[in-house]
């Protein structure tokens, strides 16, 4: 063999041997850093609908008050979010141009009138996103009003989280 076929010979070898190296060795790494974040929000959302409050029949002769209104609705806010809670809309039913008044309370005893206003609203601060804040009505209409038999007396309010 000559002097070219053992350059040849040698050059070949080198090669597999270049090629092998380089598939097992790094030339070198090149990294970076960044970050993740988000940014939560507060939010309040009604998660169980107020339903209709029925007080059932009302006996304007009766000299007791009917406090057979009962109500609630729910919601959620995210935690550590402050809230109040109120009922807008007025304190009579109306059948026609008759009107029968009512009063909505806070408390089962009726002591506590529900606010109206986002001003006088109940207060209050979520302790945790996954828990529902029920919120329960209590009505009354008072005795002794003056109406006509056999009319059904109605009122749309609603029910309101500011936060």
């Amino acid at each position: 063999m000559g002097l070219i076929g053992k350059i040849s010979g040698t050059m070949a070898i080198l090669s597999v041997v270049i090629a092998a190296a380089g598939g097992e060795a790094s030339a070198g790494t090149a990294t970076t850093s960044f970050t993740v974040q988000t940014n939560t929000i507060a939010v309040c959302k009604i998660t169980t609908a107020a339903a209709t409050m029925d007080f059932g029949n009302y006996d304007p002769t009766a000299t007791a008050d009917n406090d057979n209104g009962l109500g609630s609705f729910g919601f959620k806010c995210t935690k550590g979010t402050a809230y109040k809670v109120y009922i807008a809309g007025g304190r009579t039913m109306a059948a026609g141009s008759e009107s029968l008044s009512f009063e909505m309370y806070s408390d089962p005893g009726r002591s506590i009138i529900f606010p109206d206003t986002n001003a006088a609203g109940i207060s209050g601060s979520a302790s945790s996103n996954g828990i529902e804040i029920i919120t329960n009505i209590y009505g009354r209409i008072p005795a002794g009003q003056d109406v006509t038999a056999g009319k059904t007396f109605t009122q749309t309010l609603t029910a309101t989280v500011d936060y």
